[in-house]
């Protein structure tokens, strides 16, 4: 199962997404996806009250 493999990396501390821009290194691809960002300084989420732009929708809180 595909989440169970992605917990278990949890405990053994495997991380196979690497950033080809630094040393980082991630569990999750969707977590190296929105590292990503950093480099790019893509920002997709946009606040619908000020325009305010971020690379993260956890930032809109």
């Amino acid at each position: 199962d595909h989440h169970l493999k992605t917990h278990m990396r949890l405990h053994t501390g495997e991380k196979p997404y690497h950033c080809s821009h630094c040393d980082r290194q991630f569990v999750q691809v969707a977590n190296l996806r929105r590292h990503l960002r950093v480099h790019t300084g893509e920002r997709p989420y946009a606040c619908e009250t000020c325009n305010s732009k971020f690379c993260d929708s956890n930032q809109l809180k």
